[in-house]
Formats: C-alpha cells, sequence, structure tokens
C-alpha cells in the first residue's frame, strides 16, 4: 500500500463525514484506516486517510444508521416490552459506551497538552541558545575592527588616538575577552590589529595599562592555541 494514496488529512476527513476531529480520532481507534506521514514542510508527523476508506466508512455509518445494530429495517421502531414485567434497561449500554468515548477524549486532549508543553520547552530553549549566541555575536561586533575606519579618524601611530573618545572605558571579563580575541585571529586578525581595534573603541585592558599591546592581546589567548601557526590543536 503505497503512502501516495493517503492524502487526506484529519481535517479533511472530518469535513467529508461531517464530524470534529475528535471524533475522527475515535473513529482511528475503532479501526478506520490511516496512516502516519511526514510532512516535509513541517518536519512532522501527520495523520493520513485514504478517500476509498473514507467511503466505506460513511457507507457503513449510513447502513447502520438505516437499519441499526439487529438489522431491523428503520431507525424510531417500538421500544421493545419487559417479558415477565421486569424492567429492562437499554440505555446502561449506550451510557456505558459514550462514557469510554468521552474518557478516550480526555486522554487524547491530555497527550495533546503533554505534546504542546514539550513543543513550548524545546522553543523555549532554542530562544535562549539564540538569545546568548546574540549576546556573544554583539560583543564580538564591539571588538571587530576595520583599520580603514582608525585611518579616517587619524594617525595610527599615535597612542592619544588609540584612547581618544569618551573618557570612559568599556570593561570586559578576561574570558568574554579571550573568546572574542580566539574568534577574531581565527578570521584573520593580527595581534597589532586587535590591540589596534579595543583601544579604537576604548575596551579597559586587564593589566591596567591606558593602552592595548599585542604582548598583551597574546597572552589572553588559550594554551591550546598555536600562536605561530593560528591552528587550533585538538
Amino acid at each position: 500500500m503505497s503512502e501516495s494514496d493517503f492524502q487526506v488529512t484529519q481535517k479533511q476527513a472530518a469535513d467529508y463525514l461531517n464530524v470534529s476531529t475528535k471524533t475522527i480520532s475515535r473513529y482511528r481507534k475503532k479501526g478506520l484506516p490511516y496512516k502516519m506521514i511526514l510532512n516535509p514542510v513541517t518536519g512532522k508527523q501527520e495523520v493520513r486517510f485514504k478517500h476509498q476508506d473514507l467511503e466505506r466508512w460513511h457507507e457503513g455509518r449510513s447502513l447502520l444508521a438505516t437499519y441499526g445494530q439487529d438489522g431491523n429495517a428503520g431507525g424510531q421502531g417500538t421500544p421493545a416490552t419487559p417479558a415477565s414485567g421486569g424492567i429492562v434497561s437499554t440505555e446502561q449500554p449506550a451510557t456505558s459506551d459514550y462514557l469510554a468515548e468521552l474518557l478516550e477524549v480526555y486522554k487524547d486532549q491530555i497527550q495533546l497538552l503533554k505534546e504542546q508543553l514539550e513543543d513550548m520547552r524545546v522553543q523555549l530553549a532554542r530562544r535562549d541558545r539564540q538569545i546568548d549566541d546574540l549576546m556573544r555575536l554583539m560583543v564580538g561586533f564591539q571588538l571587530e575592527y576595520k583599520p580603514e575606519v582608525a585611518a579616517e579618524h587619524g594617525s595610527m601611530g599615535s597612542k592619544s588616538n588609540l584612547t581618544s573618545g569618551s573618557g570612559e572605558k568599556k570593561v570586559f571579563s578576561k574570558k568574554e575577552l579571550a573568546d572574542n580575541i580566539l574568534r577574531l585571529r581565527q578570521r584573520g586578525k593580527s595581534y597589532t590589529e586587535i590591540a589596534r581595534g579595543l583601544n579604537h573603541i576604548n575596551v579597559a585592558t586587564l593589566s591596567g595599562q591606558p593602552a592595548w599591546t599585542e604582548a598583551e592581546v597574546q597572552s589572553l589567548l588559550p594554551a591550546l592555541v598555536d600562536n605561530d601557526t593560528n591552528v587550533i590543536e585538538l
């Protein structure tokens, strides 16, 4: 049986049979054939039905509504009379079936809520990671330096030019500086360019010196980095 035969969604099946999607879920438990198909857009498994199965199911419902459970034509016959004067209840089986179906609906709703909560948990975790990545990226942009920009503001060799701008120094932790210096090195920036960039955006040194030097920038790199070849050794 090919998956291409299963093209009808659960909503379309509900519309075709003129019932709710919850009722379609109950029909599936009672034997309505279906197949779980991967939706290439959402990446999730979705229920699909064959149109021929829905037609047969609809015909079966029509026959059952016409002839009833016992095969008697006419859905509104006279109620059965007690044979020995006792009370015969015909409502109990129907009530039991109804309660069983209602319980199944509640179970389906609980399972759906669990799946929605799990999806929300995954989305929140993904959003937290995105926020962390964005914060690291913003710090990286602050440390990014372009030599031609500094050239427009004056001599690059002048220490007064390196510390010009706002009198308030920007303070970063040693780890933040080390991570971003490592990333800039991996992008091909030299120690001189990184030191010049740190001075240009007025970042405070860890040593307390008024300006960054190539040696202080180089001292912040992790021990796993080969300073001569710029290759991270694993």
